[in-house]
This record gives C-alpha cells, sequence and structure tokens, in this order.
C-alpha cells in the first residue's frame, strides 16, 4: 500500500509538475489574500471603525434591556409592513410625529420606516419651505440593506418612536426623537448581525432629499433660507460620499412612500454620509447616534453638538420623561379595551405634540400657521383629557398674535412674538365675515366652560364682540360660505372632470346653512359669557 501510494504520487509529481505549480500558486494568492483581510481589519479596528464602537455606542441589550422604557411600545397600534408582498399604498401607512414646540418631523410616512420628512425647525412656522426628508441607511461590505418585514410604533406614551426592520442579514431597530431642549432629530440606530457568519465592512449612513453644501468636520450641511441643517453621527469619524445608499425597492412603490421622494432616481447625484463599524460577529450588536440639527446660526449649532456628545443616549431618557410627566397629567383611559386605551392616549399626544413653543396649535403636515378651524380638534380634545394650560397658552397667543397683526385673520405664523403685544381698537380691525369669527368665540367659550376662569374673557371682550358684530347677514338672515368649507372639496372631483360644466365647486354667492348654525351658537355663547364679565346680553 505504502509503495503503491508513494509510486503514484510520484508520477503525480513527475507528469503533473504545472498542475501542482499552479496550485501552489493559488494556495499562495489564499494565504496572501487572508493576510491582506487580516490587515484590513486590524487597520479597520485602529481606525474609524473602532473608534466609532468604543465611543457613544451602545448593544442592543442596553437600548432595549427587560428594564428598558424604550422596550413598553404601543402594540396594538404597531405600523407593519411586508414589502415581498403587495406593497404598502401611501393610505397604509400612517404618521408619527415628534417635535418640542420648535422643531418638527414625522417618521412612518416612507418606505425604509424610519425615514424623517415633513421637518422644521427651529420653528414650527414654515419660513422657507419643509427641510426635506432624511433616510437612515445601513450597509454591509458597502451595499445598503434591504429589509421585506418593517414596523413603527410609539414607544408609550408618546415621543419617541421605534422603527425595526428584520431583513436577511441585519436586524435593525431605530428610536427617534426630538429632545424637549434641543433642536434636533435623533436617531438612535442599532444594528444587529442576524446570520451565523460575522459582516464585514459594516456602516450607518444618512442621506437628505434637499442638495448639501458640503462637509464639515465629518458632517453634511446644508441650509434653507436662515437656517442651518446639519446631519452626523455622535462620537463617530464619518466619511461622505456623493453616492446613494436607498436600499432596493419594490418597483411597484408609489412616489409618495419612496423615502426621498422624487429624487430618488437622482440620489447619485446627492451626497450621504457615512458611520463605519468595522466587523459585527453572529450575534453581535453595536448602536450609534445619527444627529439632524436645526441652528439660525453656527454658535447655537455648536452649542446643540456640545449638548448631543455631553449627554448621548441620555436625550431619549429625557424625551420619554418628559412626556411621561406631562401624560401623568392628563386624563388616562384605562380597561376600555387595549386599542382604545392606547388609541386615547396617542391622539392627545398627536395634538400636543403639534402645539408651537410661543402656544398656537398647527396641522404639522406640509402646513404651519395657526388656523381657526383646525385648532377646533386640539381645543375641545385637550380640554376633556384636562390640558387646560396648553389650551390656555393656544388661546392667549392667538389673542396676541391678532392684536400684533391688527386683524382677526384665518390664520396666525407661529412665531410672533406675543409677549408684548400691542393695546389696539378692536372696533377698527378686519374681521371674517362667517364661520371664523363664530369659532374665535367659540373656542373661548370651550375653555372657559371647562375651567371657570373668567378673567380672560374679560381682557378679550372687545375682540370677540368685534368677531361677533363682523358677521355678514343679508336681509333674510343668512350668512355666506366662509370660502374654505370642507365639504365644498369634492367639487374638485367635478371641477377637474369638466371644468366649464362645474366652474365652481360651490358658489361663492351662495348662502351657507353651516355658516348659520354656527353663528347661532356663538351668540348663545356671547350671551352667556356676557353675565359673567358684568355685561348686558344686550350690549353683545
Amino acid at each position: 500500500m505504502r509503495q503503491r501510494r508513494t509510486s503514484g504520487e510520484g508520477a503525480h509529481r513527475t507528469g503533473n509538475s504545472r498542475s501542482a505549480q499552479g496550485r501552489r500558486t493559488v494556495e499562495l494568492k489564499r494565504v496572501i489574500g487572508a493576510l491582506a483581510i487580516v490587515a484590513i481589519i486590524l487597520i479597520g479596528g485602529c481606525g474609524p471603525g473602532r473608534h466609532n464602537r468604543e465611543d457613544l455606542a451602545w448593544s442592543y441589550d442596553e437600548v432595549f434591556g427587560a428594564s428598558s422604557w424604550a422596550s413598553d411600545t404601543f402594540g396594538a397600534w404597531r405600523q407593519q409592513i411586508d414589502l415581498d408582498r403587495e406593497p404598502p399604498t401611501y393610505s397604509d401607512l400612517g404618521a408619527y410625529p415628534i417635535g418640542n414646540g420648535r422643531v418638527f418631523a414625522i417618521s412612518g410616512l416612507s418606505v425604509p420606516l424610519g425615514t424623517v420628512q415633513d421637518m422644521l425647525g427651529p420653528t414650527y412656522q414654515k419660513v422657507s419651505g419643509l427641510m426635506g426628508a432624511v433616510m437612515p441607511s445601513v450597509l454591509v461590505d458597502g451595499e445598503p440593506q434591504a429589509a421585506a418585514r418593517q414596523s413603527t410604533a410609539w414607544v408609550a406614551p408618546g415621543g419617541v418612536v421605534h422603527s425595526r426592520w428584520d431583513g436577511e442579514q441585519v436586524q435593525v431597530d431605530i428610536l427617534q426623537t426630538v429632545p424637549p431642549e434641543l433642536d434636533a432629530v435623533l436617531s438612535l440606530i442599532v444594528v444587529s448581525n442576524a446570520t451565523e457568519e460575522p459582516l464585514r465592512d459594516v456602516a450607518l449612513a444618512l442621506q437628505s432629499s434637499l442638495p448639501v453644501e458640503g462637509a464639515i468636520d465629518g458632517d453634511l450641511l446644508l441650509t434653507r433660507g436662515e437656517t442651518r441643517v446639519r446631519m452626523g453621527f455622535a462620537g463617530a469619524r464619518t466619511r461622505t460620499a456623493r453616492r446613494s445608499v436607498v436600499p432596493p425597492l419594490p418597483e411597484a412603490l408609489s412616489e409618495r412612500v419612496l423615502p426621498l421622494g422624487r429624487v430618488t432616481a437622482q440620489l447619485e447625484n446627492l451626497e450621504a454620509v457615512a458611520c463605519p463599524l468595522g466587523s459585527l460577529g453572529p450575534g453581535e450588536s453595536v448602536g450609534k447616534l445619527a444627529y439632524i440639527t436645526f441652528a439660525n446660526d453656527e454658535r447655537a449649532e455648536q452649542q446643540i453638538l456640545a449638548a448631543i456628545q455631553e449627554k448621548g443616549r441620555g436625550l431619549f431618557d429625557e424625551s420619554h420623561r418628559w412626556w411621561s410627566e406631562w401624560d401623568d397629567r392628563t386624563v388616562q383611559v384605562e380597561g376600555a379595551s387595549e386599542e382604545i386605551d392606547q388609541f386615547l392616549a396617542i391622539s392627545k399626544y398627536i395634538c400636543r405634540v403639534q402645539q408651537a413653543e410661543a402656544g398656537g396649535y398647527s396641522p404639522m403636515h406640509k402646513y404651519s400657521y395657526r388656523w381657526i378651524r383646525d385648532s377646533n380638534g386640539p381645543i375641545r380634545h385637550l380640554l376633556d383629557v384636562g390640558d387646560h394650560e396648553s389650551v390656555a397658552r393656544d388661546l392667549a397667543y392667538h389673542f396676541g398674535g391678532c392684536a400684533r397683526q391688527g386683524r382677526i385673520g384665518n390664520n396666525v405664523p407661529l412665531n410672533l412674538d406675543v409677549s408684548d403685544a400691542p393695546a389696539i381698537d378692536w372696533s377698527a380691525v378686519e374681521s371674517p365675515k362667517a364661520e371664523i369669527a363664530s369659532f374665535v368665540i367659540l373656542q373661548n367659550y370651550w375653555y372657559w366652560r371647562h375651567t371657570g376662569e373668567a378673567e380672560q374673557l374679560e381682557e378679550r371682550w372687545e375682540y370677540l364682540r368685534r368677531a361677533f358684530e363682523g358677521h355678514e347677514i343679508d336681509e333674510e338672515g343668512r350668512l355666506p360660505f366662509h370660502g374654505d368649507e370642507t365639504y365644498r372639496f369634492p367639487g374638485y372631483q367635478l371641477h377637474a372632470a369638466d371644468d366649464e360644466a362645474c366652474p365652481d365647486y360651490v358658489h361663492l354667492r351662495l348662502r351657507s346653512a353651516d355658516s348659520a348654525f354656527e353663528y347661532v351658537a356663538a351668540a348663545e355663547a356671547m350671551a352667556e359669557m356676557a353675565q359673567h364679565v358684568g355685561r348686558e346680553p344686550a350690549e353683545v
């Protein structure tokens, strides 16, 4: 046996010397390749990847441990999608707003979930337009990772959003918030290796739908009017590149669901900022804190960045604590059902988070301003749940804003300084002819009925009286359409189909029963309030 094997080996070596030499060359290349990989890993370990894993970095267990508040979500209202099945439409997705009265953003309306959009800051007032959308991304070996199964849910009781991607290689968990005292949208992105093998060259990234002006200390900077918007990762050595980090998405997704909207096809022309993490072993996880800051000058921007560096993940604790304390001061419903209990908690939060710092409520999805009709919902709902202070600030802001502008209008900007609003002759100001004027009165009436506080009625009486007297009533006692009544809008479809047959949705020369109903309610409210401010109903 040994002799035959030896002869065979000798014959193999003699007859196939070129083949043997080729194998040795291949083996040598493999060794060199392996050494090169080791060298790259070692170099990477001493570079950005290692640094980024040691400074302001957290594991999944540290963020979502059993005792952590981050694991307590409103699960009954979790939004879930599966891109391997029928892609979601815009109507299938829901908005998860976060804000602090100065900085505002919405998560949940674009795929991948965790993309933030409709951003405004450092004021809720839309001055130079919305600040675009910013999409988080996870790359492995340079390739953006797609995840078919994704979800978004509120962390109870609100103020923090948790999105999750379940991909073939990675699990990604994203916590997002706007801290109460910081003008920034924060995303804590935790990536976990979901495979049995190491993942090489893992990185996190951010990309904006707006063109950036350039890099600054490893961050991306863009401006919108006077506002500086800066994107980066806390405690990280980052790199920027002109490339797309959008993962593969189903072709059937509508434009409104795309993460960066109309610019998705031109992403190669936009900059991205990446945070290298090196390699992740099986089951290993690491999280980094991404930020989008909003400031009107470099000094304010540096103060924000310093606070992020100092407090890190603690900023999420501050957000959760602020909203928990607010929730504790309001009515909480328990025992109706899990869905109803959570829905009522979410609904009051959504009303409150859309209140600007100065006091005005606003519909913040692509809008701005303090609108009369749109404030009815937050006022009535927050009065019912006991947040009287919030409603008092809103009503005081509208009163001061109207005084500042010298008119009672349908809307008021959210960033007016009303701390020293002037005393004016209310009898001489412009006032709406119907509907809006009635709601100005009714909003103050609802507050008085809930709280019994009449002092503000005395201060605002001439303002309320002007709103009432400003109604335009014809000889037959009828009132006009205000011009923006909700039930006019189905007429858009008729107008679009045939603008000659339907030149106007509801002709504004017609009279409005709805305006008349609101006028009667406002008249009754004025008569009732008059008795409590020392006036006879006839003086109304």
